[in-house]
Parts: C-alpha cells; structure tokens; sequence
C-alpha cells in the first residue's frame, strides 16, 4: 500500500490512555489510514527516532483574540505543540461590538490581560457581531481556534456605558439572550463570564460581566441548554469557586472540576482532602450549593451535553471544518496532508494536522486543525 507520508519509529502515544509504543504511521488522502510496523512505500518518509508522536494538545485558556487576526499561528502556543487554542475567555472579547466602541471594548481586554492599547489600536475592526468576527477568522487561521461569546463584550454591546453600574432590565437581558443564540448557532463554542473581582478597566471600575447578577447569568447560561450543547467558562476569584458549580446544574449540564486553590502551609492537611473530596462528588453529579461548604474550592465548568450539534464546526466531511468528536489517533482520523512541518523553534518537532482532543466542538477553518506532532521522547 502506497501512502502520502510515513512516520515511522516513533514512540506513539495515540490519545486512547493506552501505554505508548514504538511504530509508524500512515497517512494518506488527509487522514490516518495505518499503525504499527509498516513498511510500504510512501511519497515522503519521516524518521521519528527518539521522538513521541501524539495528537496536538489544546490550550484551552488563551487570550488571543487580537493577536489571531495578525498571527495565524497563535505563536508560541504552537510551538508548544497546541493545534487548537480556545479564546474569549474570562468574559473579555472583541466582538460583538458597535462601530465608534471598539476602543472601549478593547480596553478591558487590554487592562485584565496587559496587552498594551498601542497593539490594540492597530487592529482593523471589520466586523460588528460575533458571527462576523468568526468569518474573519475563518479566512486565516493556521491552527483551530475555539471562540467564546465574552459577557462583557455581549454586556457592553446592549447596555453601552451603562454595563458597568447596574444590573440589567429584563428586556436587557432578553436582547443579551439573542446576542447569545446567534452566536452559538454561527459556531461559537460557548459562553464565558466573570465573578472575579480582580478584573478592572484602566479606569479602575470592574468590568462589565462583575456588575451582572446571578440570574442574568443563569438566563444566558438557559440559552445553552435550550440549544442542548456549549461550554461555560468563568473567570477565577473566590466568588467564582463558590459560584460556577451552580452554573451547569442550573443550565442542565454537566460540570468538570478543574481546579483546586493551593492550601497555605499553615492550614490542616484535611482541607486538601475535603477538596479533593468535593471534586469527586462533583464529577459524580452531586451538585451542592457551594456557597455553604466554604471548604469546599473546586471551580468547575460544564463539558459538552450531549445531543446535536448546532455549531458550524461540527462534523462535517468538507474540508472547512474540522471533526470533534472525542476519540483516540486510529485509522480514518482526519489529516490534512499539507500541514507537516517542523518547527521554525526546534529541530526536535514534527508536525503534520491531524483530528485533536478538541475540548467540545471548537470552530475551525479549513487550514486549521487538531496535529500529529512528533516531540523528544
């Protein structure tokens, strides 16, 4: 059998939680056809030798929502062996946003993330609504590149100056619904908020998604759950430990701990056990209000739900998208064959886009994808 490219002698680690092992893999038409110890001939052969071969990671908390319209790459997560990054986090994003605004928009990302104002001006702001800003991307990206609806930004677009000093009218957070809904059926990956009260603008008040109340939270939360799929993502700080596993219960999805405080070397050694505990029970479904366990410091955020995917980015056999369904590196996973390269960094990294661990269905474009990397073993 003939194939496009051959790794051979590598140490594969292929994404299933198997033990690694040493072999090759096929590729040809763009996907994954063989592993194991092959020995037909191939259009272009790579010596992995010493080398781990292993799907792309995700850097799932990245803040390039500016840096991506200039930088396809997303550098230097790529060179780190991230084929998928996933911005819009922490509530801070740069869309949507009104024409003669985007200055102001872009202040809070560049305040709470130190990305100086002097980058930000240069930006070309060609678009106004999140839909608008992910066709943007789609026209040059070079690794996938998930997007949250930011609620600051979604708070900022409905409420103008207004966001930041009162809580929204019922029929401002209906407009902040649509705002939502829109975006999510255009292929956003979900939705991320804030209760961190160490997230300011240069003019020192705090961002728009902090002067928010729980149940405008909650009712764009239901928007994803009416959808039946999406992500919620929250900004750090203590309200958040005691608030995000209340979220996906109340959205009706399920939550993933994915973060403990470290204890202070003074307190008992129980405390970190009693956390441990709490992110067992919580991977279990035991959703309890956290707010009256205040030993209790998981911060979670909701996986995937389970049924149809409304997202463009969603499986797809064209060549736009890219698959995100979980799986492990086997034969048949997608692999454009034209993104093998090694990295301008090193000479130790291979990488050619393969099918990712995608956390949930993060859009993509058509150069994007997941990656078969090969780094030292």
């Amino acid at each position: 059998m003939a194939y496009d490219l051959l790794i051979k002698n590598g140490r594969i680690i292929d994404g299933s939680g198997m033990p690694a092992f040493r072999g090759d893999v096929a590729v040809r038409a763009g996907k994954i056809v063989e592993l194991g110890k092959l020995s037909g001939a191939a259009t272009r052969v790579i010596d992995a030798d010493g080398l781990v071969v292993a799907p792309g990671f995700v850097d799932n908390h990245c803040h390039y929502d500016a840096q991506v319209t200039w930088d396809p790459l997303c550098s230097f997560s790529c060179y780190h062996g991230a084929t998928t990054v996933v911005i819009g986090n922490c509530s801070l994003a740069l869309a949507p946003l009104h024409p003669g605004r985007q200055e102001r928009v872009a202040e809070f990302l560049s305040y709470v993330e130190a990305i100086p104002m002097e980058v930000l001006r240069t930006i070309d702001f060609s678009w106004e609504t999140m839909p608008q800003y992910m066709d943007r991307l789609d026209h040059r990206v070079g690794v996938n590149v998930g997007t949250f609806i930011g609620h600051s930004a979604v708070r900022h677009y409905v409420m103008g100056d207004e966001c930041q000093g009162r809580a929204a009218t019922p029929e401002e957070i209906e407009a902040m619904r649509g705002i939502v809904r829109d975006a999510m059926q255009a292929g956003a990956l979900g939705l991320s908020v804030s209760r961190n009260r160490g997230h300011f603008d240069p003019q020192g008040t705090l961002i728009p998604a902090l002067w928010a109340e729980e149940e405008e939270i909650f009712a764009l939360g239901n928007v994803l759950r009416d959808l039946g799929t999406g992500l919620i993502q929250s900004g750090g700080g203590r309200d958040a430990e005691h608030w995000t596993p209340r979220g996906p219960a109340q959205a009706g999805l399920r939550g993933e701990a994915n973060r403990l405080r470290r204890p202070r070397r003074h307190q008992h050694p129980r405390r970190l056990q009693r956390a441990a505990a709490a992110v067992h029970s919580f991977r279990r479904g035991d959703r309890r209000d956290e707010r009256q366990q205040p030993d209790r410091l998981p911060r979670a955020s909701p996986e995937h739900a389970a049924g149809p995917s409304p997202w463009r980015g969603g499986p797809s056999p064209g060549p736009a998208h890219h698959r995100h369904q979980p799986g492990r590196m086997g034969r048949g996973d997608d692999h454009p064959p034209r993104r093998v390269r090694r990295n301008p960094g090193s000479a130790h990294t291979l990488r050619a886009d393969r099918d990712s661990r995608s956390a949930g269905h993060a859009r993509a474009s058509g150069r994007g994808g997941g990656g078969l990397q090969a780094i030292p073993a």
